[in-house]
């Protein structure tokens, strides 16, 4: 992969985290238009040709935030949550809808374990960017 290639993965990634944004408790990963491991060398590729003044907050949140694409099914799950929080809110709690959210408070912990995993696997990457451009 080339910068421009990698920039265009990017690019395109971004649109979907835009497209995306409204589902708070994880999104269908078949949204995503490449694989995640295309998007992670995309962005570690963008991280480490970045000039000294650019901004690399973008590409590290983008980074983390793949960990929100999430298999299919579970991201249905966390959807048919979201409507079941709002049935709760409005004194619909029934069995059907605690189950539900139960369900996708486990699948929030996935995300925010994969999260870790994600900042943890960038760290090298950006410990090579910042050595070399002395911030």
């Amino acid at each position: 992969m080339d910068i421009k290639q990698a920039q265009k993965i990017i690019n395109d990634y971004g649109k979907t985290c835009v497209k995306s944004a409204y589902m708070v408790l994880g999104a269908p990963i078949s949204m995503l238009l490449y694989s995640k491991d295309e998007i992670k060398e995309a962005i570690k590729m963008r991280i480490i040709f970045s000039k000294p003044d650019e901004s690399t907050s973008e590409l590290i949140w983008g980074y983390t935030n793949l960990a929100t694409y999430i298999d299919d099914q579970k991201a249905c799950i966390s959807i048919l949550a979201v409507n079941a929080m709002k049935e709760c809110a409005e004194g619909k709690d029934t069995p059907k809808n605690r189950e539900t959210v139960n369900e996708a408070m486990k699948i929030l912990e996935e995300i925010i374990h994969e999260h870790e995993k994600l900042l943890k696997e960038l760290e090298p990457t950006l410990d090579y960017f910042f050595k070399n451009n002395k911030r």
